[in-house]
């Protein structure tokens, strides 16, 4: 199982956020918020907010988010990044197999 995920679109719910702090150690995405939340009142997912930060955080959800930009300016599996790109794509082209 990979350390860290994304949701689809940037699209979850909040059980589905409070799942993923006890699946992977970070998520890299922009978080979607519901009014609720930090209430614990009913949750209203019909006016969603959605946040975008530059650094790392640990959000409302309790996950560690790592900026959606993180790897921006890397080319992938260029000659310097090649050996990491194996390492990364082997498993997940074993997995379709």
């Amino acid at each position: 199982m990979p350390g860290i995920s994304t949701f689809p679109a940037y699209s979850a719910s909040v059980p589905d956020y409070q799942a993923a702090v006890r699946t992977f150690a970070a998520r890299a995405e922009r978080t979607l918020y519901f009014r609720g939340v930090l209430t614990n009142r009913t949750i209203d997912y019909t006016r969603p907010a959605g946040q975008y930060v530059p650094y790392s955080v640990q959000d409302v959800y309790g996950s560690k988010v790592l900026p959606d930009t993180l790897a921006a300016s890397i080319r992938p599996c260029t000659t310097t990044f090649r050996r990491a790109c194996r390492r990364i794509l082997s498993p997940m082209r074993s997995a379709r197999s």
